[in-house]
């Protein structure tokens, strides 16, 4: 199953929001079924039923949290009903930016969220991040300026929260910035970003790959 996610990504086999799932009763979850795919925790009520057969908590395990956008995009109006259903909600990640855990917190009141993680991370400008002096933060913030505007300059602004140096072995997330993850005319990546989006642009106004 590992190596077909890779496979799936590096073919752009794979999209987001197209999960489907053969319901297997009545509540559409078997007794013993344990995980959920994305369309069933956007199913309100799946999660109502599930509510009152006495599950009072919702695992989401996700790789990272950056900036939150993604999990914003995610959890629509739709979604949110559905979860409001749980008790408490638990991300439990690899990685968490406390910038982006704050924000989705504060985005999502009626939801009770907590973040478990095994490392959190700072942007590489934080003055939490210890690992770059503020000399060299500033000549990091002019090197993905000057790269990123021979890149793609439409996307230098859009990307000016991707501040976090991760990546890895199966993608790169979205909040490493562009210059190491995007493929764009002759500049090529060092660090793939498999987008998962196929022709799908990334926002209504630009596309990821050029």
């Amino acid at each position: 199953s590992t190596m077909g996610y890779l496979f799936r990504q590096a073919n752009k086999f794979r999209s987001k929001g197209t999960a489907v799932h053969a319901f297997t009763d009545k509540t559409g979850l078997s007794s013993e079924e344990k995980f959920l795919n994305g369309t069933q925790i956007a199913d309100v009520e799946l999660n109502k039923k599930l509510a009152k057969q006495g599950f009072k908590n919702l695992v989401i395990i996700d790789d990272i949290v950056g900036d939150g956008d993604s999990i914003s995009e995610y959890f629509t109006k739709e979604v949110v009903e559905s979860l409001k259903n749980y008790e408490k909600i638990y991300f439990a990640v690899l990685l968490k930016d406390p910038d982006g855990e704050k924000y989705v917190k504060s985005k999502f009141p009626q939801l009770n969220i907590e973040f478990v993680s095994a490392q959190t991370i700072h942007k590489y400008d934080s003055d939490k991040n210890t690992n770059f002096t503020p000399k060299e933060k500033q000549q990091i913030a002019q090197l993905i300026r000057k790269y990123g505007d021979k890149i793609n300059p439409a996307l230098t602004n859009k990307y000016s929260r991707s501040k976090l140096f991760v990546s890895f072995d199966w993608n790169t997330p979205g909040n490493t910035p562009m210059l190491f993850n995007l493929d764009c005319g002759k500049w090529k990546s060092l660090f793939p970003r498999y987008n998962g989006l196929e022709t799908t642009n990334v926002s209504p106004n630009f596309s990821f790959v050029c």
